[in-house]
């Protein structure tokens, strides 16, 4: 595999390892909703913009990725706190 690859494995893992929805009700109380693009719906380029759902919350999938990019990581090893 590639630098580019296993660059890609790592945003993917990234990606993955953020407990999107657990931001949004625990920091924003749920008044929020979970972005996919940088654009939000305050926004008027918004409208009438075909965007891509979510990455959901996926930790087996982060180690996996990271795995695969050369890193030795498990699930217990990618931390999350808010």
């Amino acid at each position: 595999m590639g630098k580019s690859e296993y660059a890609k494995d790592l945003r993917e893992a990234m990606l993955v390892s953020i407990p999107r929805q657990y931001l949004v009700d625990s920091v924003f109380g749920g008044l929020a909703q979970v972005a996919s693009w940088p654009i939000t719906p305050v926004q008027a380029a918004y409208y009438g913009l075909t965007l891509p759902e979510p990455e959901p919350f996926n930790q087996t999938l982060a180690a996996s990725l990271m795995s695969s990019a050369g890193y030795n990581v498990s699930i217990s090893q990618i931390p999350f706190a808010v």
